[in-house]
C-alpha cells in the first residue's frame, strides 16, 4: 500500500517532486486497524482457529473413566457437582432438533464453561442453545449471532465460547435447530470438533479435583482425550 509523502514527511522537509515513500509497517497496520482493512465481519474471521477445551468425553480412556467413577461414588454433593466433569451437554445435534437435558439441582455455585456450535442464516442463529432457570424461567445464557464467530468450514458455521458461574438451582440446557445443514448432513464444510455440534457445559469447579484425583491414580490428566478437529 502506498500513499504520497506529503502524508509522511517531516515538518519542514519537502518531499522530492514525483517521488512516493512506503509507508512504515506499524502506520500500515494501525491504518488498517482504522477501517483501511476487510469490512466484512467473516472477513475479519478468517484467520479461524481451533477453540480449546479442556477434554474430549467421547476419547477418555478406560482408566480415566474409572476414576471418574470412583469420584461419583464418594461425592455427596447434590448431583454429583464436586465430580461431575460437563453439567449437561447436547451434541451430535441433527436437523429439526427441538432438545432438553436437566442439570441440578445444585447446592452451591458452579463454574462452567460453555462451547457451543450452530448454524446462521444472515445475521441471525437457526441452530442455537440456551440455559434456563427452572424455578425462574430466566434465560441465563444464549448463543446468539452477536455473540458468536466462524466455527471453520462453511460459511453458516458459528461458535460461542462463555465462562459463567451458575447460582444454586436447577436449570435446563435447550437446543433447537432448523432443517438444513447440521450433524451427520452438512450442506457444505463441516465446524470444527463436528460431534460437538451443539452444547457442551463443562464444570470448570470439578475438573480440578479430577485432574488431582488422576495423577494421585498415576492416571493422564483429561487434555490426554483431545485430538485435532474432534
Amino acid at each position: 500500500m502506498l500513499l504520497s509523502a506529503p502524508l509522511v514527511r517531516n515538518i519542514g522537509q519537502e518531499p522530492e517532486p514525483g517521488k512516493n515513500m512506503r509507508l512504515p509497517a506499524t502506520l500500515l497496520i494501525i491504518l488498517l486497524l482504522a477501517g483501511c482493512g476487510p469490512k466484512n465481519k467473516l472477513e475479519q474471521e478468517a484467520a479461524h482457529g481451533l477453540t480449546e477445551i479442556p477434554f474430549n468425553i467421547d476419547n477418555l480412556s478406560d482408566e480415566q473413566r474409572a476414576v471418574i467413577r470412583s469420584a461419583n461414588e464418594s461425592d455427596t454433593s447434590s448431583y454429583l457437582i464436586r465430580s461431575r466433569p460437563v453439567v449437561f451437554q447436547i451434541v451430535v445435534t441433527g436437523n429439526d432438533a427441538d432438545e432438553v437435558r436437566l442439570g441440578g439441582p445444585l447446592d452451591r455455585q458452579v463454574d462452567v464453561l460453555i462451547y457451543a456450535l450452530g448454524e446462521a442464516e444472515g445475521d441471525r442463529l437457526v441452530d442455537y442453545g440456551w440455559i434456563e432457570n427452572v424455578e425462574t424461567g430466566a434465560t441465563v445464557w444464549k448463543m446468539t449471532a452477536e455473540k458468536s464467530v466462524h466455527a471453520g468450514g462453511d460459511s453458516r458455521n458459528r461458535k460461542a465460547v462463555a465462562r459463567l458461574t451458575l447460582e444454586p438451582g436447577s436449570y435446563h440446557l435447550r437446543y433447537v435447530s432448523n432443517s438444513t445443514h447440521a450433524y451427520p448432513d452438512w450442506q457444505g464444510g463441516p465446524p470444527e470438533r463436528q460431534r460437538f455440534y451443539g452444547v457442551t457445559v463443562f464444570n470448570m469447579t470439578a475438573l480440578p479435583l479430577l485432574e488431582k484425583r488422576l495423577k494421585q491414580a498415576g492416571v493422564p490428566g483429561l487434555r490426554t482425550s483431545l485430538e485435532p478437529g474432534t
